[in-house]
């Protein structure tokens, strides 16, 4: 009896936490509406809620959303500082949505992505350093020329770019993968872990710390200098 009470109770908690967290329920129509916001001005972006954003260079700002009919009120987008930050409404459980953005822009410093988001970006060429931060199973593939290229991966996420930079810095986590073999550079610092795996392209020098079963493969010569491999890691010359 007194298990069953505490089962109960349990069960209780559990729907009244559910509803604190969740104060509406939504699913997407599958009836799409196009429309412009009106922002300029920004040079970093933040995605969430699995958003399939399109981001290319031009020399005015643009942007076009897509989204399924009944979630156009749901859709929150605000620029604070020099980040422009897209999402939907919190509080809310949203199934089956589709979301879509298309983002002109005449320079990019930043992308912070989560949610399962999808990311295209194309068109960009700076001397100035660029950042990437993604999470959760969020995918991004482009054509960039950068700087220094700064990334901090996890949760499973995936990144393709193709282009160059002058250092690489990568973070990464969550059985991530990262594929860097058409993104040339000088020099690369690396760190992995929980079974992630990069591909790069060095040409002067390579420093790895790689952990849990992660795995480095590299094109070029570069000087190995700090090398630390544990836990079944490996760093293999694709040469």
């Amino acid at each position: 009896m007194m298990r069953k009470k505490i089962m109960i109770s349990v069960f209780l908690v559990t729907m009244l936490l559910s509803s604190c967290l969740y104060s509406e329920r939504v699913r997407g129509s599958g009836r799409s509406v196009t429309f412009n916001e009106n922002f300029s001005d920004f040079s970093e972006l933040d995605f969430s809620n699995a958003i399939d954003a399109v981001i290319e260079y031009g020399n005015e700002y643009e942007i076009v959303v897509s989204i399924d009919d009944n979630l156009k009120d749901y859709v929150e987008i605000e620029k604070r500082g020099d980040k422009l930050y897209l999402g939907l409404q919190d509080h809310v459980s949203y199934s089956r949505v589709d979301y879509k953005v298309h983002i002109t822009m005449p320079f990019l410093a930043s992308i912070d992505a989560s949610g399962a988001s999808e990311i295209k970006i194309s068109g960009f060429k700076t001397d100035e350093d660029f950042r990437i931060d993604v999470s959760g199973a969020t995918e991004l593939e482009g054509f960039i020329n950068v700087g220094d290229l700064y990334l901090d991966v996890s949760g499973a996420s995936e990144i393709e770019l193709i282009g160059s930079g002058k250092k690489l810095t990568i973070d990464g986590s969550g059985a991530s993968e990262m594929n860097f073999g058409d993104f040339k550079v000088a020099s690369a610092n690396i760190e992995l872990s929980g079974a992630s795996e990069v591909v790069v392209n060095v040409q002067e020098e390579l420093n790895v710390d790689c952990s849990g079963a992660s795995e480095v493969k590299y094109y070029g010569n570069p000087r190995l200098k700090n090398i630390s491999t544990s836990g079944a890691s490996e760093i293999k010359s694709l040469e």
